[in-house]
Parts: structure tokens; C-alpha cells; sequence
């Protein structure tokens, strides 16, 4: 009797816990796609397989950039999780404490750079290779970095390679930023680079930033933070600032496409790279089941500009229409004369060939509305008498 109650008892604490998911975090992730997701750094235990495959493609963040390691807090993930509308509640987190999560492995450099004055005072590279061949940076080989030594001239960087290097340095912060516990709504916006050789701009590009502790971090704070490669270090000041949670997609969207919760994504807004317009949209459930508007690239911000609610009637299917008083409804069958979103009007041909215009409601359903008696009783004797 006392096995069999045991038995019993197991198998329902089993079945209650069916709907939660234990979600255990790894000390080390190494993402293959462009975005770190849940199950790259973590284990998902339930015995939903639909629900587990949800929890495992949830995106997080960009990965590191390669060659860089990012330690992410369970305590981020738990936040990021919370802020695109997960229910924190429903789920049970172990594991690391904190995961590394690397990039992918930087490619192999036939010149690596150091940061040293010449007898001017200016920064040039210093190759560390005998290759004759000019590298993929840019970088002068070994016989022509000792002419530009003897000629003093500084490096030069184009406008937009400084900006470019500029972004990458911003884009590092946030990460660490993020990875550190600070609000995914506190973004960095600026670094001052005032006074920076272009040499040591080039240098620092790829370092891995230190920031102070993030309760330290605020909007409109400048914060002292250290860039630091093998080779340089400085710390310059980087303002931070209050951003919005924007929807992006994720992949491209080709005109007519259907917005899911797998294509979409809820981002911090980082106007430098990729703003939004002010009406962009703000949570998941705004956009999904909408559809693209036009063809829609990846990491494009989304707004009703550029997406629009589905078809709910189309040209030559039957519709009902209705319309009426408070206890009394008209309503008949007419065929749609022009497609029609929900909010639209649309023309409907009903009984003799009979016209007249009413609002979308719903998939095949349309409704005169706001009508005086007059108008109402008008309507109703165009819609063919009382039903």
C-alpha cells in the first residue's frame, strides 16, 4: 500500500512541474550564429519539446567580435529575458554564475601593431614580421615602416574608417556594459575621443573595455572607462543615455512576409547604427502577426510605416455586413469589391446590385457604425430588410 501511494505521489509532483522549464547556465559558450541566444549559453530542461525549442532560440545579444570573450551574468540574461516579456516566474535558473562567451576566432594577421612614439611624438605600427607582402590592414611591411619612421609622417585615418573603429569601440562597451548587470536601457552614446591619435584609435578599436561598477553607471554620466590591448591603454570618458526598447528584425522580410516571434527581435535602440523613427514599435505583441509592408532587411527597426495588420477581407469573397441598434441587428451577405485591413472601409455589392460602404471588423465581417436612426434605418433597408 505504502509503494503504491509512493508511486502515485511521483508521478504527480512529475506532472506538475511539467509546464516550468530548469534552465541552467554553462560556463562557457561558444555561439555559431550572429546572435548569442538562451540555449547557446544555457540548458534547457523540460519535457515541452515545443516549449524548450522557444526558450532555446530567444536572442540575447550580439556575439563578442572575434578573438573577444564577453562574461555574461546570469543575473543580465535574467533581465534581457524580463525585458523582451518572458515570465521569469515560470522558470527555474541554475548553473554559472557568470558565462564566457567568445567570439569567433579572429583571423590570422600577418602584422600585429604596438602602439610606440617615434622622435616626433607621433604613433606609427611597429610590424612584427619579415612578409614582404602588404597585410590586410594596411600597415606598410618592415622596409617601408622604417621610411615613414625617418619621414615622421603620423598615420592617417580615413573619415570613415574612424567611424567605423569609432562604432566597434561603442558596440564593445555596450557588451561588457550588458554583461556587467547594467540596465539593458542605459546605452553608451559617445566616447570622447578628443586629442586620440589616429594610430592609437587603430589600436584600441579591439581592445576589451573596463568599466567601474554598474551601479556607478547612469544617463548623462560621463564614466571613466579603460580600452586595453597588448600593445596601448587609455581611458576616456563615455556618456551614457536613456534608450527605448525597439522591435528589429532579425532576418530579411520579403514584402507581404508574416512577422513572427522567430524574425523579430527586442533591441535597445542605438540610434548611432540603426535608429528608429519615434512611433517605432515597443513590445512583441505589437507586431506579431502583422506583415511587411515592403522588403524588409535584417536589423531594420519597425514601425507602422513599414509593416501593416493582414488582409481580413479581399476583393470578390462573401462578407457579412452588419449594423443596427442596442438589442436589434441587420446583417447580410455581400461580396467584397476591394481588399480591406482591419479599420478600412470597403465597398460591398449586396441583393440588385446594390452598393455601400462599411468598416472593417474582422476576417469576412464588416459593420456600418456610428449611424443616426435616419442613417440606420437607411441602411437597413439597403441591406435587404431585418434578419
Amino acid at each position: 500500500m505504502f509503494c503504491l501511494l509512493a508511486f502515485l505521489l511521483s508521478i504527480l509532483l512529475t506532472g506538475s512541474g511539467s509546464g516550468a522549464a530548469d534552465i541552467v547556465f554553462r560556463d562557457v559558450a561558444r555561439p555559431l550564429a550572429s546572435i548569442v541566444r538562451l540555449g547557446d549559453i544555457a540548458q534547457i530542461e523540460t519535457n515541452d519539446a515545443t516549449e524548450r525549442e522557444r526558450l532555446r532560440l530567444l536572442p540575447l545579444m550580439p556575439i563578442p567580435s572575434p578573438g573577444e570573450s564577453l562574461h555574461v551574468r546570469a543575473q543580465a540574461t535574467r533581465e534581457l529575458l524580463q525585458a523582451s516579456g518572458e515570465a521569469l516566474s515560470a522558470h527555474r535558473f541554475q548553473g554559472a554564475i557568470v558565462t564566457q562567451v567568445y567570439g569567433p576566432a579572429a583571423p590570422a594577421q600577418p602584422f600585429a601593431v604596438e602602439a610606440r612614439p617615434t622622435e616626433a611624438g607621433q604613433w606609427r605600427p611597429t610590424p612584427r614580421s619579415t612578409t614582404a607582402s602588404r597585410p590586410a590592414t594596411g600597415f606598410r611591411p618592415a622596409a617601408q615602416a622604417s621610411k615613414q619612421k625617418t619621414s615622421g609622417s603620423p598615420v592617417r585615418v580615413s573619415p570613415r574608417e574612424r567611424r567605423e573603429r569609432y562604432a566597434a569601440m561603442l558596440t564593445a562597451v555596450n557588451q561588457v556594459a550588458t554583461a556587467a548587470g547594467v540596465p539593458p536601457t542605459v546605452r553608451a552614446e559617445s566616447i570622447d575621443t578628443t586629442g586620440l591619435p589616429d594610430q592609437m584609435l587603430l589600436d584600441l578599436a579591439g581592445a576589451q573595455p573596463t568599466l567601474p561598477a554598474a551601479d556607478s553607471i547612469g544617463p548623462d554620466v560621463p564614466v571613466a572607462v579603460t580600452f586595453r590591448t597588448a600593445n596601448a591603454a587609455a581611458t576616456l570618458p563615455v556618456t551614457f543615455r536613456e534608450v527605448r526598447l525597439v522591435i528589429y528584425t532579425l532576418s530579411s522580410v520579403p514584402r507581404g512576409g508574416l512577422l513572427t516571434a522567430a524574425n523579430v527581435v527586442l533591441l535597445p535602440e542605438d540610434a548611432s547604427v540603426r535608429p528608429a523613427p519615434a512611433d517605432a514599435f515597443t513590445a512583441l505583441d505589437q507586431v506579431v502577426g502583422l506583415e511587411a509592408q515592403r522588403s524588409l532587411r535584417a536589423d531594420e527597426p519597425l514601425s507602422p510605416n513599414n509593416c501593416v495588420g493582414p488582409l481580413l477581407v479581399r476583393r470578390g469573397e462573401p462578407v457579412t455586413v452588419s449594423s443596427g441598434v442596442v438589442g436589434i441587428t441587420v446583417s447580410v451577405r455581400g461580396i467584397a469589391r476591394n481588399d480591406g485591413r482591419k479599420g478600412d472601409f470597403v465597398a460591398v455589392e449586396i441583393e440588385d446590385r446594390q452598393r455601400l460602404d462599411a468598416r472593417v471588423v474582422g476576417p469576412g465581417r464588416l459593420a456600418i457604425l456610428g449611424a443616426g436612426p435616419d442613417e440606420r434605418l437607411t441602411a437597413g433597408d439597403r441591406l435587404g430588410g431585418w434578419q
